[in-house]
């Protein structure tokens, strides 16, 4: 967690099997599965749509810095 005199930004990582490049663009979109791993997890891909319509709602922003079969770094920012 990391906060300024504007903004509170947090993050979590893991050691997964990473998103593709060409996939991180769209895991916040609505009912977006990687295709490649989606029989090895169960979800309908609403999770982080939700997430990023909660954090714009609040003026903030979310992303994520991944490597493939090295883990991804989720994180979001908000006002305060």
């Amino acid at each position: 967690m990391i906060k300024t005199e504007s903004s509170l930004r947090v993050s979590v990582r893991d050691f997964g099997i990473g998103i593709p490049k060409d996939k991180a663009e769209y895991i916040f979109d609505r009912f977006f599965r990687v295709e490649e791993s989606s029989h090895l997890f169960s979800g309908l891909g609403l999770g982080l749509y939700i997430s990023a319509e909660i954090i714009d709602r609040h003026g903030g922003k979310i992303g994520v810095e991944s490597e493939e079969n090295e883990g991804s770094e989720f994180w979001f920012e908000i006002p305060i």
